[in-house]
């Protein structure tokens, strides 16, 4: 009976472990909870919105937008990530935008790049001018320290920022690490099953136990002598004839 729950505590402690090797996609940016304001912005109108400064790679982000477009005629948005500072350029990419009367998440996938200390990044999203529907993005609530988000350079455009999250793929063990809270669940999970499993072991169970046995018999012959003297009676302490009396076993 042991023997097979330690079985079953290291093979989930196992399985585990494994679950954490495959790839996953978790959010490592948020702007915020999407809320229900959107902002409109007009063929040839830029929307600016700071990011602040990431760190590590960047490459996905996944925004809410979507166009007022004919049914029958694609949207083409384009999105660059630039260097708040400078304005510099440093990646961009297309996407199109689906017909909707609200805004659905899209993904913008940059070429991979590895933001430098201290660099501020900058997301813009414009729809070219000759296009004749405008585009709605979603906004977060405000959260302390997000800046808000940008129309042709105007801050404060909207009641928040652009709903928006930026996504990483890793290990499950990387994620855990990075913070990622399902995967950093499942990884203690893991230690904790295998803590377990190890305590249970049956050799390391025995081991433990005459452990026990051992330690408990040296404190009982540590304690002993030291009882013995509290209860034992003083020298010159003869008890009286009501104490002779009271000692007889009736």
């Amino acid at each position: 009976m042991h023997k097979s729950f330690w079985l079953a505590v290291a093979l989930v402690a196992l399985g585990l472990l494994a679950s954490l090797v495959p790839q996953v996609t978790y959010p490592t940016y948020s702007s915020g909870k999407p809320s229900p304001s959107v902002l409109v912005a007009w063929p040839g109108w830029g929307v600016q919105q700071d990011l602040g400064r990431l760190r590590g790679t960047v490459g996905r982000f996944q925004i809410w937008v979507a166009g007022q477009q004919d049914r029958d005629t694609q949207l083409e948005l384009s999105a660059w990530l630039l260097d708040s500072e400078t304005g510099n350029v440093l990646r961009e990419t297309t996407i199109d935008v689906v017909s909707a009367h609200i805004p659905v998440v899209r993904s913008l996938d940059f070429p991979s790049y590895d933001v430098p200390d201290g660099q501020r990044l900058l997301l813009q999203m414009q729809v070219a001018e000759h296009q004749k529907h405008s585009v709605s993005y979603r906004l977060a609530y405000p959260q302390s320290g997000n800046e808000y988000v940008k129309l042709n350079g105007v801050a404060n455009a909207g009641p928040g920022p652009l709903a928006l999250t930026h996504q990483n793929t890793s290990s499950g063990f990387r994620a855990a690490f990075l913070g990622e809270q399902s995967e950093r669940v499942r990884l203690a999970l893991a230690v904790i099953c295998g803590v377990v499993a190890a305590l249970i072991h049956p050799r390391v169970a025995r081991r433990l136990r005459k452990l026990a046995h051992t330690r408990g018999h040296r404190l009982r012959i540590w304690i002993r002598p030291r009882t013995e003297l509290r209860t034992k009676p003083a020298t010159g302490d003869v008890p009286g004839r009501l104490g002779r009396w009271l000692s007889v076993p009736w």
